[in-house]
């Protein structure tokens, strides 16, 4: 029998020249994707991980995101019988609801604030830098 298990035929050839190609342009996009790059708020370099939750964080933290989740739980009660139920089960689920909302207007103030804070810090550490470099031209030049 003849086989040609080991011999390259030009199909073969074609398919692992592609795969190679593409296993070649996703590995590039992957250490293109998880390069440090600048914040947009304080211009420090921030790791990949970092600018994935701050991603996250920017799509959660929104107002719009709060109204759809109590929404979107209100229609749920509404349509699922939820007033047939238990009332521990009522007081759960509204304790849930309560829990998200008041986690959520906290975690808005807070990542809004933390953006600011960071802002207002490299604006003192440059007026500081300035500063220092003024006291450091006097005291050479006495």
């Amino acid at each position: 029998m003849m086989g040609n298990e080991g011999q390259e035929t030009p199909a073969r050839y074609a398919i692992h020249r592609h795969a190679a190609r593409l296993v070649g342009r996703v590995v590039r996009a992957w250490v293109v994707a998880t390069q440090p790059r600048p914040d947009p708020y304080t211009g420090d370099m921030i790791p990949f991980a970092e600018q994935v939750s701050w991603f996250l964080q920017g799509l959660i933290r929104r107002w719009s995101f709060l109204v759809a989740i109590s929404l979107g739980s209100v229609i749920w009660w509404a349509t699922t019988g939820f007033l047939r139920e238990d009332p521990l089960v009522k007081w759960n689920a509204v304790a849930s609801l309560a829990a998200i909302q008041i986690e959520m207007l906290v975690g808005l103030a807070m990542y809004n604030q933390t953006r600011r804070d960071a802002i207002i810090l490299r604006k003192v550490l440059k007026l500081l830098d300035r500063v220092l470099e003024e006291v450091e031209a006097t005291d050479d030049n006495p």
